[in-house]
């Protein structure tokens, strides 16, 4: 279904689950992935299955330039930066959009791109909580229970690869890319 489609994929746990969705889609996904990772651990390898992986530090003046080349001949790029982060800037909007007008930006943060929260950090428990998840777990009448497995990461991801697809639908008929904000929360 995406053959000859290309993503880029800078995210961590919580946007793992986009890119292997598009992987498993058909498209030609590449994981980038900081020196000294850890992709020996099985929930890493489980959710990047079918991607391919570079080391890059995207922060350097190297990696900033290699992430300028790589934006320029893709078609979706993921990120799990917090705004405001010196990594996030290397993803803005208007930056990469003057490299490539087709490419879809997908940004997964634990509360969105604007906000009051948007500069937090969020564990599992806390997303799920806040996201009313919990709500939907344990008795009836009961108080909110917590799932034994980190599930927001999931939600969180196909959303983000929901909003890609329907982002690439809509670049069929405008020609440019766009910026999709998702939050796990």
């Amino acid at each position: 279904m995406l053959s000859g489609i290309r993503v880029l994929d800078f995210t961590n746990r919580l946007g793992w689950i986009a890119g292997r969705i598009l992987a498993d889609l058909g498209a030609d996904v590449v994981k980038v992935e900081p020196p000294g990772a850890d992709t020996s651990d099985s929930t890493w390898q489980a959710h990047n299955l079918n991607k391919r992986c570079v080391v890059l530090d995207p922060t350097s003046n190297a990696g900033d330039e290699t992430v300028l080349a790589l934006a320029t001949g893709a078609d979706i790029l993921l990120h799990t930066s917090l705004p405001g982060t010196a990594e996030a800037e290397l993803f803005e909007d208007i930056r990469l959009r003057k490299r490539n007008e087709r490419l879809i930006r997908v940004s997964i943060t634990p509360f969105g791109r604007s906000g009051p929260r948007s500069d937090w950090l969020a564990s599992d428990l806390e997303l799920m909580a806040a996201g009313g998840a919990m709500s939907l777990a344990g008795e009836a009448q009961g108080m909110p229970v917590r799932i034994s497995s980190p599930q927001s990461g999931g939600w969180a991801g196909a959303a983000a690869a929901t909003g890609a697809l329907t982002a690439l639908k809509a670049r069929q008929r405008t020609g440019r890319g766009q910026l999709v904000d998702v939050s796990a929360q």
